[in-house]
């Protein structure tokens, strides 16, 4: 019997107590939007910031913006340059086989 190890009831003891306290619900914070935040984050998308600036702007989570800005029906920055060009491709690719 190794003598570094605790006997197998304090084990378990340690175990089950440390279950119930991993097993609580954990607090869930809700962020609320203040209006002026929101202002604040649809004019910078506008100017065109990512993310990452549109957070330290408002003072939130990179995560917290970028869900917010989903949830307004703004698309990332990147991805509307991506489509306009995959578009622009997917056009020019048409025009070419119509030749």
């Amino acid at each position: 019997m190794r003598r570094d190890l605790a006997p197998r009831n304090v084990r378990r003891d340690l175990i089950q107590r440390l279950a119930k306290e991993f097993a609580r619900a954990p607090e869930q914070t809700v962020m609320v939007w203040t209006p002026e935040q929101i202002a604040t984050l649809r004019r910078l998308y506008a100017a065109g910031c990512s993310d990452q600036e549109l957070a330290l702007a408002i003072g939130v989570t990179v995560r917290s913006a970028r869900g917010q800005r989903q949830r307004l029906g703004l698309m990332g920055q990147k991805s509307d340059a991506y489509d306009t060009a995959m578009r622009r491709a997917r056009r020019e690719r048409q025009k070419e086989l119509a030749r």
